[in-house]
């Protein structure tokens, strides 16, 4: 990008700092280019709405039930003048909008390509932080986006987060033992237990709880969490918990 043109994305994005696939995404902005961006947090997401707020630029937030779902809104915004279309968690306009054999969650997802007809001089910034390239390539059909649309993408993969699949066994005795053993010893970190039901939340906590009772690092939240219970806010950093 040239210098002069990023020394004016700075000065009216109010940044000082810019990095490398965030530059990359505004040069294809001013040059009118279509462009697919996967960045993880921290990549400038939440900024946009400092931006709304200050009243710094025209936009039109709607969903695509009204975009391209209602004929009268669709009529409206047809006389604007659009330079971009931005299509914010991208990925959802194929898992909300297709479902095959069924009818979709949201079938509007799927039809926010018929935007290009109506602004066919605006280019689309579609934005994701988890979007798989199998996805990216069915949504870019959808979009209309050609060949020659630029794709940034970084993984959003944290060092200190991670999945770990484990086929376990029947028993929650036999599931929690490394839990029980990690707890005993201090070598377990600050670690999130997600059940798929409440019931499995509370046996695996009372299970706990029975092994270990004067463990008091070990809480348990859900749905039918009192209130006068600690909230998720006790999980924060220098916590017990």
């Amino acid at each position: 990008m040239a210098t002069d043109a990023m020394k004016k994305v700075s000065e009216l994005f109010n940044v000082s700092n810019v990095k490398k696939e965030q530059e990359q995404m505004l040069e294809m902005l001013l040059r009118r280019q279509d462009c697919i961006a996967v960045l993880p947090t921290g990549y400038g997401g939440s900024q946009d709405n400092e931006l709304i707020q200050s009243g710094d630029f025209d936009y039109l937030f709607a969903s695509p039930e009204y975009l391209v779902g209602d004929k009268t809104f669709r009529a409206k915004i047809q006389t604007f003048d659009v330079s971009t279309i931005v299509v914010d968690e991208f990925h959802t306009i194929s898992t909300w909008g297709e479902e095959e054999g069924k009818q979709a969650f949201r079938k509007w997802f799927s039809h926010i390509g018929e935007l290009r007809s109506l602004f066919p001089k605006a280019s689309v910034l579609a934005l994701s932080a988890t979007c798989t390239k199998k996805i990216s390539r069915r949504v870019s059909k959808i979009l209309q986006l050609g060949t020659d649309t630029t794709e940034i993408r970084i993984s959003p993969n944290r060092d200190n987060i991670k999945v770990v699949v484990k086929k376990i066994p029947n028993t929650t005795e036999m599931a929690m033992v490394w839990i029980i053993d990690a707890l005993s010893d201090g070598t377990l970190p600050r670690t999130i237990l997600y059940c798929t039901s409440i019931k499995d939340a509370s046996n695996i906590y009372s299970y706990i709880i029975t092994e270990l009772p004067q463990c008091s690092e070990v809480q348990m939240f859900h749905s039918e969490t009192p209130e006068d219970i600690e909230p998720l806010g006790g999980l924060a950093v220098g916590s017990s918990i």
